[in-house]
């Protein structure tokens, strides 16, 4: 569907686990073919269909096919599309972890400018166990970009951590200690 986009099948007659396909390989063009397929995968994110949420962490990674047509920006257009529909207030644990997914592979200006609005998302997402992972390595990553501001919400930061630290699993209590090395300037 990357190359050849009007071979794609019809939106409605597509199984819920090829429209999370179709959608990475539409939104790599960039050329708003996309934004029905993504609005698919965004319900079904919200009913909490299963590959959904992975889908949208496969939407802005790396290609994994060859030679494939890649839009000018098109990170940035799907993140346009993406923001308002996964941080809407009747989102739901589904949104907040497809949220969670697609943050490590933004380019920093775009993490930059949102950051403020992002940061108590990414903190509830660490209470949850199936995003708590995905959630502390965009911590990591927001610390890499401005310390200061993940320093404004430390006291929760800490102790979602440490009960991570305690009762999370092993990669995940791994990541919560680690995340807890870096020190504020402030």
């Amino acid at each position: 569907m990357n190359k050849c986009p009007h071979l794609a099948p019809p939106l409605d007659s597509t199984p819920p686990e090829g429209v999370a396909w179709l959608a990475a390989g539409l939104v790599r063009r960039g050329d708003g073919a996309a934004a029905p397929w993504l609005g698919r995968l965004v319900e079904q994110v919200g009913e909490r269909r299963e590959g959904a949420v992975d889908g949208v962490g496969r939407l802005l990674g790396a290609c994994w096919w060859r030679h494939a047509v890649t839009g000018v920006l098109y990170k940035q257009r799907a993140w346009s599309y993406l923001l308002p529909a996964l941080t809407a207030p009747e989102g739901g644990p589904g949104r907040l972890a497809a949220l969670v997914m697609l943050l490590p592979h933004l380019p920093r200006p775009l993490l930059v400018s949102r950051l403020p609005a992002l940061l108590p998302l990414v903190v509830r997402a660490l209470s949850d166990p199936t995003t708590a992972l995905h959630a502390l390595n965009c911590l990591g990553d927001f610390v890499k970009v401005e310390v200061g501001l993940v320093a404004s919400h430390l006291q929760e930061v800490v102790d979602r951590c440490l009960e991570l630290a305690v009762q999370g699993t092993l990669v995940t209590r791994t990541t919560a200690l680690q995340v807890g090395r870096w020190r504020p300037s402030s």
